[in-house]
């Protein structure tokens, strides 16, 4: 399986792009992270917008089961969303950094409409990378990666991966 590795340099200069295509057609006053993956992106996108961040936790990826590195499993949810201010507000940007199956985002959109639905207005949702197999397509994607000629999809190796294998 072909590699992508993403650089601090690059990796801040995506989500740079990301804010761009944003601030052209949304101006979120809530930014709500998918951790761990959207925690970067989440909170750098929180201070460009100057916006609060909200952090819902969510797993999906078992590290090592049984010897079988990345295997997807079940999408599993923080019972509330980690933020430290009051209030929510209305206008949500979703954020992730990678929509692989789309499973995690699409689940992620239907517990905030479920547990915070009263308060949303209007809800984009975006990330850095997205594969185009993904049963989900956010409203904003900086790289979209298509199948290589055996079907298969990059794996996106991210700055913090190195802390993942030690």
């Amino acid at each position: 399986m072909e590699q992508v590795k993403i650089s601090w340099e690059e990796h801040l200069r995506l989500i740079e792009a990301l804010a761009e295509q944003v601030k052209k057609v949304f101006a979120p006053n809530q930014i709500v992270c998918i951790a761990t993956g959207g925690l970067i992106p989440g909170m750098i996108l929180s201070k460009i917008f100057k916006a609060p961040l909200a952090i819902l936790s969510a797993e999906s990826y078992k590290a090592d089961v049984k010897g079988v590195k990345n295997q997807k499993g079940e999408v599993v949810f923080s019972r509330d969303l980690a933020k430290t201010r009051p209030g929510f507000g209305n206008k949500i940007l979703l954020i992730d950094d990678l929509t692989d199956t789309g499973d995690t985002m699409a689940k992620s959109l239907e517990w905030l409409k479920n547990h915070y639905g009263e308060f949303i207005s209007e809800l984009k949702t975006a990330v850095i990378w997205h594969k185009n197999k993904s049963v989900f397509r956010p409203d904003f994607i900086v790289e979209e990666f298509f199948p290589d000629a055996d079907g298969q999809y990059p794996w996106i190796v991210q700055p913090l991966e190195k802390y993942e294998t030690q």
